[in-house]
């Protein structure tokens, strides 16, 4: 099984959290709700850099990482994914890249709890539900 590095952003505005709704052409997990995120390239200098490229390209926000939260695990069909999620500052207007991101919103942990996520996304936003960062 190959192993991948995901390197996520949680933007967070007024206690709610900003998800992206993948494509329904994606592989693993279309349709689904996740973070803005993606996988560490060869180009990237960091992990930390990896998100920045990923919010940016999603998003279209610019995105300044002040704090790693945490690593989570999700295992597919082909990939073992060990992510890596960053806490926030942002600027810019939101805009989605349409060949990645289908729909964004801004969710409450109530409303996060009810749709269908992505990855270990879940456990995620549990994390920052404790943390007192989403309501």
């Amino acid at each position: 099984m190959k192993v991948l590095i995901g390197c996520w952003a949680a933007i967070i505005k007024d206690k709610k959290l900003l998800l992206t709704k993948r494509v329904d052409s994606k592989k693993n997990y279309p349709n689904c709700r996740t973070f803005p995120a993606g996988t560490l390239e060869d180009s990237d200098e960091s992990l930390a850099s990896a998100a920045v490229r990923e919010v940016k390209e999603e998003v279209n926000l610019d995105f300044i990482p002040k704090e790693k939260l945490g690593f989570y695990e999700t295992n597919t069909s082909n990939y073992r994914i060990i992510g890596f999620i960053f806490l926030w500052e942002w600027s810019g207007t939101v805009q989605a890249l349409e060949s990645e991101v289908s729909d964004i919103g801004w969710f409450s942990f109530a409303e996060d709890r009810k749709l269908e996520l992505a990855f270990s996304y879940i456990e995620t936003i549990e994390d920052l539900y404790d943390r007192k960062l989403i309501k």
